[in-house]
Formats: structure tokens, sequence, C-alpha cells
């Protein structure tokens, strides 16, 4: 069985669909996690500097 670069295509826009659906479907919690993540990585270095210091 040879896989053809149509399969390849056909895989990865089923993939990208399926994530844009997620996105629109739960999009409270994705909008949540996106800003957790961004202060969690912005105060990365503070919260690591304080945790030595104890």
């Amino acid at each position: 069985m040879k896989i053809s670069n149509r399969d390849i295509k056909i895989f990865f826009l089923g993939f990208l669909t399926l994530f844009i659906i997620e996105t629109i479907y739960d999009w409270d919690s994705t909008v949540g996690s996106i800003k957790r993540g961004y202060h969690d990585g912005y105060n990365f270095e503070s919260d690591t500097n304080s945790a030595k210091a104890k």
C-alpha cells in the first residue's frame, strides 16, 4: 500500500478542520487557556526567582 501525496493532504486538511471546529466550539476555554499560558510564561522568571529565595 502506497501513501500518496493526496492522502497526506487529506489527512492534514482533516486535522486542521477538527482543530478549527474544536476551537470554535469551546471558545471560552480556548481563550482562557491562551490567557493563562501567556500569563504563566510572562511571569515565569519572576516565579522562578521567588521560588529560589524561599
